[in-house]
């Protein structure tokens, strides 16, 4: 069943900070800018429920202008490229209408863009 579900997936709710009050900072190509530490509070798969994470549960990236680290538990669990680029796709994927201006930019990991999409706002 979870084989079907899986074009559904979607990684949303990337990293949100307790004190997200900064100005958001973009790259050259107009996309919000990553590089920090961010924290995953939350996150939903397709047409599963939203999952909510603990603060200092150890669930993080690190971005730095082209690599990132993921840590699971405060365990390094993989580490990459990224880029981030606009993606207007985020309903066709998950199958949901959401809020305009919500999601439209995806993360792209290691150069795999046949990979789950992972959006973010």
């Amino acid at each position: 069943m979870l084989k079907n579900l899986f074009p559904f997936v979607l990684f949303v709710g990337l990293v949100v900070l307790a004190a997200c009050n900064r100005k958001v900072a973009t790259e050259s190509n107009g996309a919000p800018a990553l590089a920090g530490t961010w924290e995953l509070r939350e996150d939903q798969r397709g047409m599963m429920p939203t999952r909510q994470h603990e603060p200092g549960s150890g669930n993080r990236y690190q971005f730095t202008q082209t690599g990132y680290e993921y840590f699971v538990e405060g365990a390094l669990d993989k580490k990459g490229t990224y880029r981030v680029e606009a993606d207007n796709t985020v309903e066709k994927e998950v199958g949901l209408q959401l809020p305009a201006g919500q999601f439209t930019h995806r993360i792209v990991f290691d150069d795999d863009t046949t990979a789950t999409k992972t959006f973010f706002r």
